[in-house]
């Protein structure tokens, strides 16, 4: 007889093994409601992060881009 109990706190949806399917589909969920609450500010959203990146605070998020791109699984990958 095989036990086929599940363990407590997962569920079929928080598969993880080659990704995490229910984190990957969170984050597309995200991001298309950003994108359909946004949709007429995304134009001036990328002018000002252009004016970020440009102005005096660019080397502090240059900084912090570093930081998490050192952190990603995909290092070395620049995806510009």
């Amino acid at each position: 007889m095989t036990n086929t109990a599940k363990k407590p706190g997962k569920t079929e949806k928080d598969v993880a093994g080659e990704g995490n399917y229910s984190a990957a589909r969170r984050f597309r969920k995200d991001q298309t409601d950003f994108v359909e609450h946004n949709k007429d500010k995304i134009s001036d959203l990328g002018k000002q992060a252009e004016k970020a990146l440009d102005g005096k605070e660019g080397d502090e998020l240059r900084d912090a881009e570093e930081r998490a791109r050192s952190h990603s699984h995909a290092q070395g990958n620049d995806d510009k």
